[in-house]
C-alpha cells in the first residue's frame, strides 16, 4: 500500500512539488554526508591525538636510555684501559719467563702471571657486566624505535 501511495503522490504533486521534494531529499542525504564525514573526522582526529600522545611517551623513554647508555659506556674506558695496561704487562711477564735462568725466577714470574690473570679476569667481568645492560638498553632502544616508526606508519 505504501508504493502505491508513493505513486500517487508523486504524480498529483507536479513539476514545483518534485522540486521541492527532490531538493529536500538532496538537502537530507547531503547533511547525513556531512554528519558522517564529521564524525569520520572526529574519529581521525582522536586516533591522531592518541599516536601524538604515544609518539612523545617513546620520545621520552628514548632520551631515558639514552641517558642510562650513555654513562655506561663512559665506565668501559677505564675498565678497556686497564685490561691493555694489563695485556701489555703480560707480554713484560712472558719475556722475563724466557730470559729467566732459575726455579725461583720462573716461579716468582709465575706468581705475577697468576696476579695479572686474576686482574684481567676480574676486569673482563665488569666489563662483561656492563656490556650486557648496554646491550639490554639498546635493545629496548631498537624496540622502542621500531614502536615509532610504526607509529609514524599509522599517522
Amino acid at each position: 500500500m505504501d508504493e502505491k501511495k508513493r505513486l500517487a503522490i508523486l504524480a498529483m504533486e507536479g513539476e514545483k512539488g518534485k522540486n521541492i521534494r527532490e531538493t529536500r531529499e538532496r538537502e537530507a542525504k547531503d547533511s547525513e554526508v556531512r554528519k558522517g564525514l564529521k564524525k569520520e573526522r572526529e574519529e581521525i582526529e582522536s586516533k591522531l591525538e592518541k599516536i601524538s600522545n604515544k609518539k612523545e611517551g617513546l620520545e621520552i623513554r628514548w632520551v631515558e636510555l639514552s641517558d642510562k647508555k650513555t654513562p655506561m659506556e663512559t665506565l668501559l674506558t677505564p675498565i678497556i684501559k686497564e685490561e691493555s695496561e694489563i695485556e701489555a704487562e703480560q707480554q713484560v711477564v712472558e719475556q722475563d719467563e724466557q730470559i729467566a735462568t732459575s726455579p725461583v725466577q720462573r716461579h716468582e714470574i709465575e706468581t705475577k702471571r697468576w696476579k695479572l690473570e686474576d686482574r684481567k679476569r676480574a676486569a673482563e667481568q665488569k666489563k662483561w657486566k656492563i656490556e650486557e645492560q648496554i646491550v639490554k638498553i639498546k635493545d629496548m632502544l631498537d624496540q622502542n624505535t621500531a614502536e615509532y616508526q610504526k607509529l609514524l606508519d599509522d599517522e
